[in-house]
């Protein structure tokens, strides 16, 4: 009898482990795509809207609630010459590092707004897959015109409130 309650109590265990890491799996992926996630109460009514300001246009964007995303808002504002790098993302490397918690997302979606490492901000402008993990601080919501105003070499870009 002991044994089967302590057998019970591991398969317990392992399903609640189970369930939790699809619920940060399911937000993750959802705050990439952008879309809501309500399931367990999990929502992103916390995000925040800030503008990049890119050669006179701007784009709206979403800034994920989460310890890296909320670092990087008290840099704010922030004007930064971004290089460019494979055709399809430009970086730039921060003076101070923001925390970690990098995820692999599988794909990155133009628009995105990651961090590579602690240092090094990145803000796509084409969609692809990808091997190398990110901590993701938010997203660009109207790509438009996007990748035409970004252009080919360096950009400077200035995040600021709204």
């Amino acid at each position: 009898m002991k044994i089967r309650k302590i057998g019970c109590l591991v398969l317990l265990g392992i399903l609640m482990t189970s369930c939790q890491n699809k619920i940060e799996v399911d937000l993750i992926q959802a705050n990439q795509t952008g879309e809501k996630n309500d399931s367990e109460g999990i929502n992103d009514d916390m995000n925040v809207e800030i503008v990049a300001e890119i050669k006179d246009q701007i784009f709206d964007v979403i800034i994920y609630d989460n310890r890296a995303a909320n670092e990087f808002l008290m840099k704010l504002p922030l004007s930064i010459e971004m290089n460019d790098m494979n055709g399809n993302e430009k970086y730039y490397y921060l003076d101070e590092r923001l925390t970690e918690e990098a995820v692999l997302p599988k794909k990155v979606n133009k628009g995105d707004l990651m961090l590579f490492g602690s240092e090094c901000l990145v803000l796509f402008y084409e969609t692809f897959n990808t091997t190398y993990s990110y901590t993701p601080l938010g997203f660009i919501e109207n790509t438009d015109k996007l990748a035409e105003v970004l252009g080919n070499g360096s950009v400077v870009i200035t995040f600021r409130q709204r």
